[in-house]
């Protein structure tokens, strides 16, 4: 089993190699391989991509994210633009069934719920979600259908 002091290091290293974010945004802490990430990041897919280079560290048990979501005022947005971006997204998908999906938007964050037949759809749904601009973060209620 890794150390704690390792598994940080670590971390720390691949917040640094990470394109798209600051490793200086972030403040990384591990006890007994939970790892806790704090910090403010001006975008959603900021805070996603610090995320996933975290779960990639080994020895990474869980991840506790303490990242806040500051956007500028040319990114922000009201839910309802979050809301027609999202449902455009949706609709010109060719692997979703709209009537399969549904989502809320309150506050800049975005709820997605609904069954899909395959791990992949989800996947690429998420990631476009992800890059939707004035998003706060994003609660995946989506399930797969068995």
């Amino acid at each position: 089993m890794r150390s704690d002091n390792e598994i940080q290091l670590d971390v720390q290293a691949g917040l640094a190699w990470e394109t798209g974010i600051t490793a200086a945004d972030f403040a990384v802490t591990v006890k007994h391989g939970v790892v806790e990430l704090g910090g403010k990041v001006a975008s959603f897919f900021e805070k996603q991509c610090a995320e996933l280079a975290v779960m990639r560290v080994f020895g990474v048990i869980a991840l506790n994210t303490e990242v806040e979501v500051h956007l500028s005022i040319s990114a922000a947005r009201t839910d309802r633009d979050i809301g027609q971006a999202l449902e455009r997204l949706i609709q010109v998908s060719d692997y979703l069934n709209q009537d399969k999906i549904s989502f809320t938007v309150e506050n800049s964050n975005v709820t997605l719920s609904g069954t899909l037949e395959w791990e992949f759809q989800r996947n690429e749904l998420m990631h476009g979600v992800a890059g939707l601009t004035g998003l706060r973060g994003l609660c995946n209620q989506l399930k797969i259908k068995p």
